[in-house]
């Protein structure tokens, strides 16, 4: 079963999805039940991180997410 995780990216797979999202964000809390959940449908086939933009601005700014939450496939 795939799960969240929220650091390593250093050893990002080939095949995964970053979610950022954030803290103060409405929207962020009832989209990633629903991320957390297709991360368990589809098991260890996707690795799924998510990514907290005020933690890590810099990974946001890497993959150009400009707004959470947001998903990079």
């Amino acid at each position: 079963m795939s799960k969240m995780i929220k650091n390593n990216l250093d050893i990002m797979p080939e095949n995964a999805v970053l979610y950022f999202d954030n803290d103060w964000c409405a929207q962020c809390y009832s989209e990633t039940n629903v991320v957390k959940e297709f991360a368990q449908i589809v098991g260890d086939a996707v690795h799924f991180y998510e990514i907290n933009v005020n933690e890590k601005p810099e990974l946001a700014t890497k993959f150009a997410v400009w707004s959470a939450p947001s998903i990079v496939l």
